[in-house]
């Protein structure tokens, strides 16, 4: 019998009267929760000594503190995460210009956030375990991209404590695409002190450099 279980229940109510709901998944051991808003997981608790349960997850405790925040606490980021250099790219003869939000750069998108919407959510039963499917459409000319992008995605824990991360995009016109959640963590947990001494390895077979100031910026090579 599985141990899986979700819940939903109403977490807050945006400045317009929509309701966000906040979705938690468990399997008995540990557990994750989201919230329609942005995408954003609000903590993942994790077992620790003494049969109790850590929260490595930074975060806010309210959808005030997320809606207020410009720190992408464990938000979707996009349509482009990371940094476009120049605030300005150019695409099959036409140049397309972006917020300036991070200097000359345009950081995650620009002004308009992916984390500062509200997206279409539901419970999805996959070989990946139980989770939330998240979904919206960036219309053409939003963040001033071209192209109607269909964003969806995933969260799902199996019982293995295995918690995956799955992102699908489908546009109708060549654009950018580059998603990714915004998660800020510290395996000692929220109040458990310094990470400085936690290391993290990225099994990736590509990277972006970082620039002479140390701030990864994305340079268009298609044109």
């Amino acid at each position: 019998m599985s141990n899986l279980k979700f819940k939903k229940v109403k977490f807050g109510t945006l400045y317009d009267g929509r309701k966000v709901h906040l979705y938690t998944v468990s399997n008995g051991s540990m557990s994750f929760s989201a919230i329609d808003y942005g995408c954003t997981i609000t903590s993942i608790l994790l077992p620790a000594k003494g049969g109790k349960k850590v929260d490595v997850l930074l975060g806010c405790s309210t959808l005030e503190g997320y809606a207020s925040s410009g720190s992408c606490f464990g938000t979707v980021v996009g349509r482009f995460a990371n940094r476009i250099g120049g605030a300005a790219f150019s695409l099959n003869g036409k140049t397309y210009q972006l917020d300036k939000n991070d200097g000359e750069n345009c950081l995650h998108g620009g002004f308009d956030r992916y984390e500062k919407k509200l997206w279409s959510a539901k419970k999805i039963r996959t070989d990946k375990g139980l989770g939330i499917e998240f979904s919206r459409i960036s219309p053409a000319g939003e963040q001033n991209m071209p192209g109607n992008l269909k964003i969806k995605v995933t969260y799902t824990l199996n019982e293995d404590n295995e918690l995956t991360l799955d992102y699908f995009a489908k546009t109708d016109a060549p654009t950018p695409v580059n998603l990714t959640n915004h998660a800020y963590f510290n395996l000692k947990g929220y109040d458990g002190g310094s990470i400085e001494d936690q290391e993290l390895k990225m099994d990736c077979s590509k990277f972006v450099e970082v620039d002479e100031h140390s701030h990864s910026v994305w340079k268009p090579l298609f044109c």
